[in-house]
This record gives structure tokens, C-alpha cells and sequence, in this order.
């Protein structure tokens, strides 16, 4: 997909999954999809731009958003629009013993979220600002 030339028409564009539009229910694993595909681009055409993790987070919210005619009421966390997020542990994704997520930058935590992050992170989901699930304590009885 020529991602950077649809942009550059103003076409809105976004990133999501059904199934039928791809076998991934992930949206993270989506998110890394498209930076690898936008980086396999580069291997035909050197002057294709690169997408960064950050690109791709704003193609599955605000991008998804405005491709869908909703940007008034989903794909940012603004005050009266509809909430749909992941609350996840970030811990759980570091790749490395003894590293630390407050030593990290956002655009680290937006690249960890998107290399590294999928439902063994997830600790609670919400739809509509409502808690649709939350990962049982451990040993707590689920």
C-alpha cells in the first residue's frame, strides 16, 4: 500500500481488523504489520518514509477515526468522546531483566507498545468508558 501517497492526497486512512480484513485481532500486531510493510516498501523505492510506531498508533486511533467519519466522538481520549482502551502493564513487555519503564521516553513506550504488546499485557479493557474485563488478580479465583 502507498501509504505516503494516499497522505499526501488526503485520503483519510486507517488501520483496523475484522478478521475478514486480516487474520489479526491484534490491533498492536496490526500497528507492527504496517511499519514492517511501509519498511519493506523502502527495499523498491529508498525515498518511501519510513512509518514509526508513533505513525502507526495514530493510523488505529485518530486515523481510524477520521476514515470512519467519527473523529468528533472516537480517536482521542478528549473529554466527551467515547473511550475505548487498554490498560496494560508495561513491565510485563521489557525485553530486558532489571530494565525500567520510568528510564523510557513516550516514543519508547509507543514503540514497546507496539513490538512487544498483545493480551499477555492486557490488564483491564474498556468500551464506551465501560470496564468489560480485567485480568484476575493472581491467585485469586477467576
Amino acid at each position: 500500500m502507498k501509504l505516503d501517497r494516499l497522505m499526501a492526497a488526503g485520503i483519510a486512512v486507517g488501520l483496523g481488523s475484522d478478521v475478514a480484513a486480516g487474520p489479526e485481532l491484534n490491533m498492536w500486531q496490526v500497528m507492527r504489520a504496517a511499519v514492517d510493510v511501509q519498511k519493506a516498501r523502502t527495499f523498491h523505492d529508498a525515498t518511501v518514509p519510513t512509518l514509526r510506531p508513533a505513525g502507526a498508533f495514530y493510523l488505529a486511533t485518530m486515523g481510524g477515526a477520521q476514515a470512519l467519519g467519527k473523529a468528533r466522538a472516537i480517536g482521542t481520549l478528549d473529554v466527551g468522546k467515547e473511550a475505548d482502551l487498554l490498560v496494560v502493564d508495561l513491565a510485563s513487555m521489557l525485553p530486558y531483566a532489571g530494565e525500567r519503564v520510568g528510564d523510557l521516553s513516550k516514543e519508547d513506550i509507543l514503540a514497546l507498545c507496539v513490538y512487544r504488546g498483545g493480551p499477555h499485557a492486557t490488564l483491564e479493557t474498556y468500551v464506551r468508558g465501560r470496564c468489560v474485563y480485567r485480568r484476575p488478580e493472581p491467585g485469586s479465583a477467576s
